[in-house]
């Protein structure tokens, strides 16, 4: 997605539609790849419509009682040519379109040409059909409809966009010659037919234009997202750690704790019976007789003694004896 050489086997596509490399090329490659997606689908639909068309004006007569029937019938031949050629090129170009620019996988080189060849049919279609047109009629309809809808589905950058549309105007130019006899007619059609070009080629620089802001837009979000989530992965590695060394140091406060409370309780208390040895003793002593002077009440010390305890050592051992001394 971030740009860089395209696969093994591939290349972009360039200013022209013809292979190209450089800082570029993965939006080349995009800008093909979806003008091929629209042409998948609308180059049979346009192919049927061409056949179409082509039937209906060969089934069709042309009136008997018209003013000047040579002239209808001109035009009406030549609308069921044109429009039966275009049938066949609009059939081989989905044809091209289907077998080199798969849904999925890298289309093959020769057909990132193909939006760029389907922009120049059509628009010398349109001029065809438009200088057609003026034997009947002054109207630049078809003219218009190819250089707009061009615009729409084929994203092409300036040198090729440029190419098709100075093209589409100077086919325009050589039609109305053909067929437009009168010279103010053909005048204002060619002045109305550069007016179209120059609002179609406009058009299709501002759709490539916004088609390249947005992807890189999305380059610079994807690439944004990813860093995101390289810094989420680091940012958990970091709390995993961190909660690995709380847990560490929770355990060795505890171990400390207890260690502190054995060593306090080692050091006030005596190790074999827990009772208080004669430090703690003597703290407790002077503490009941400061409360004792402090309340007003006497205080006495009670001593105890086990008798015979030198017999049941002599007799049972010192273990026996230390078991004596816990129990009592």
């Amino acid at each position: 997605v971030a740009g860089g050489p395209p696969p093994a086997g591939s290349s972009g596509t360039g200013r022209l539609g013809l292979p190209c490399g450089g800082d570029d090329d993965a939006l080349c490659r995009e800008r093909t790849s979806s003008s091929l997606a629209r042409l998948r689908l609308l180059l049979p639909v346009l192919a049927v419509l061409h056949l179409g068309t082509a039937v209906v004006f060969t089934a069709a007569r042309v009136p008997q009682a018209a003013a000047d029937p040579a002239i209808l019938e001109a035009w009406h031949d030549g609308l069921r040519w044109a429009n039966g050629t275009m049938s066949v090129v609009a059939g081989l170009l989905t044809m091209l379109v289907w077998i080199g620019a798969p849904r999925r996988g890298e289309p093959r080189p020769w057909a990132r040409s193909l939006p760029l060849a389907t922009a120049f049919a059509y628009v010398l279609f349109a001029a065809w059909v438009t200088g057609i047109d003026q034997q009947v009629s002054p109207g630049l309809t078809a003219f218009m409809v190819a250089v707009f809808a061009v615009a729409l589905f084929a994203r092409l950058p300036v040198a090729a966009s440029s190419a098709v549309y100075g093209t589409a105007w100077l086919a325009l130019w050589v039609a109305l010659v053909c067929f437009q006899p009168s010279p103010t007619v053909r005048l204002s059609s060619i002045v109305n037919g550069t007016t179209l070009a120059a609002l179609g080629w406009g058009l299709s620089l501002v759709l490539d234009r916004g088609f390249a802001r947005d992807f890189v837009n999305r380059r610079t979000i994807e690439a944004q997202r990813h860093d995101l989530q390289l810094a989420n992965e680091r940012l958990g590695e970091s709390l995993t750690a961190l909660q690995r060394a709380n847990g560490e140091l929770v355990q060795e406060v505890r171990v400390r704790t207890i260690a502190e409370r054995e060593l306090a309780r080692l050091a006030t208390n005596d190790p074999l019976t827990d009772v208080a040895n004669r430090r703690r003793f003597l703290e407790i002593a002077e503490l009941e007789r400061q409360r004792a002077q402090t309340v007003g009440f006497r205080a006495a010390v009670a001593m105890l003694d086990v008798d015979h305890f030198k017999a049941i050592n002599d007799r049972h051992g010192h273990a026996v004896g230390d078991e004596v001394l816990r129990a009592v």
